[in-house]
């Protein structure tokens, strides 16, 4: 779990956001850091864009240690000689973010290397996270910094909403930079959102052979300054609960991946997606969730538009609406979703599909007794009423709900199933 502590920075930066509040309160760090003690094996990621300007780091950094986790620290850096010391004192691993030298002054570009330079010599743990924000640049200078102060590995964080063709350079470059790195005892990782097809057969063969590790799009569940949660940093324009919804952080996780679930898979509009053989053997499921996020909710905005309209035809109206709740159960916006959909009961009260989606939508708003007696109705419209009254049992289970789940479980089993 990522925890993105502040917006303060130095200098303006690549990656950097703007989140409010600009600081993550302590008794919000607390309460994150106890849902990731839920899950010791898995680190804690404290971020922002400049984490060690939080004016509570040092009681973060006790925090982290009375609950024995694991951590990791971003930094560019720049930092008050305070958090240096504090990061003698308790070491951390740090993923050190590398910026191309042009984009900082000489005295912040001069402070980086002292500091860097005084921390490796106090053996911080560390690794470099190169930041390729500009994708046709050159990052050999990168090379040279893993050489000098004898890193040992480099991460490439590239912008997951960039296209492919925008990314294939930089993809080649890691590519070709890989195997002769390793061979000097250093290693290459790429960031989320790098997907097989940036390679080609030749690179991608060199690079199997060294078993190079790259990241694929899951839910990477980042706690932003007011609590709540998002997918990844790249996603925080869809925030979702606050992190006191979840006791623990598989429930988190898994929370996510249900959400996104169809968002995820969607490849409809990414042609190049359909025959691809990454994508067909699981190795990939496509575009990075924030580009898929991202075009969704251009979508969204416009069938918003076009539902504001008066339609004359009844029917193209039930079309609008149907595309508009697909539209929102993909990015989660559910009110709008039940929205559509009571308007849909209101054309079509015979129609089962409509209250199955009503049904899900009421739930996911925690609407439960609505949500209950929409599949119920589904149940007695539809051919077969073991489907609407299994996904109702299954979510039953899911919330906790035991003896309820039972009873319908034994209601289900004496229902007769449909005549062919």
């Amino acid at each position: 779990m990522e925890l993105f502590l502040t917006s303060r920075k130095r200098v303006e930066l690549p990656f950097q956001v703007d989140i409010h509040p600009e600081d993550m309160p302590l008794a919000v760090v607390q309460r994150a850091l106890d849902v990731c003690a839920t899950a010791l094996d898995i680190p804690v990621l404290l971020t922002g864009n400049e984490p060690f300007l939080h004016p509570d780091l040092e009681d973060i950094f006790t925090a982290v240690r009375k609950r024995k986790l694991k951590f990791v620290t971003e930094v560019s850096g720049l930092m008050p000689d305070s958090a240096k010391k504090l990061l003698i004192e308790h070491p951390c691993t740090l993923f050190w973010r590398l910026y191309r030298p042009e984009l900082l002054a000489a005295q912040d570009l001069a402070e980086i290397r002292v500091n860097l330079k005084e921390l490796r010599e106090a053996r911080i743990p560390m690794q470099f996270l190169l930041m390729a924000n500009d994708l046709d640049a050159s990052y050999d200078f990168a090379l040279e910094w893993l050489e000098e102060f004898q890193v040992p590995s480099l991460m490439v964080r590239m912008p997951c909403t960039a296209t492919i063709p925008e990314r294939l350079k930089l993809a080649a470059w890691c590519a070709d930079q890989a195997p002769a790195l390793l061979k000097r005892g250093h290693s290459l990782i790429l960031d989320c959102g790098a997907m097989p097809c940036l390679f080609s057969d030749e690179h991608f063969g060199r690079l199997a052979k060294i078993s190079f590790k790259r990241y694929s799009c899951n839910p990477h569940i980042v706690v932003l300054p007011d609590g709540r949660l998002a997918h990844c940093l790249p996603m925080s324009m869809l925030p979702g609960p606050p992190v006191t919804t979840f006791k623990t952080h598989a429930d988190a996780l898994q929370f996510y991946y249900d959400v996104f679930r169809d968002l995820q898979l969607d490849n409809a509009e990414h042609e190049e997606c359909h025959s691809c053989l990454s994508r067909l053997t699981n190795l990939c499921t496509g575009p990075s969730m924030a580009a898929k996020a991202t075009l969704t909710l251009e979508h969204y905005e416009e069938l918003k538009k076009l539902l504001e309209k008066e339609e004359n035809d009844p029917e193209e109206r039930k079309k609008q609406l149907w595309r508009m709740t697909y539209t929102a159960m993909k990015i989660a916006f559910y009110a709008d979703a039940v929205e559509c959909l009571e308007e849909l009961r209101r054309h079509e009260p015979g129609d089962d599909k409509v209250h199955y989606w009503l049904g899900c939508a009421y739930w996911e708003c925690n609407r439960l007794a609505e949500a209950e007696d929409e599949f119920r109705k589904c149940a007695r419209l539809t051919k077969d009423p073991r489907a609407p009254l299994a996904e109702l049992h299954r979510r039953l289970v899911k919330n906790g709900n035991a003896i309820r789940a039972r009873l319908l479980y034994e209601e289900i089993k004496r229902i007769e199933p449909p005549v062919p």
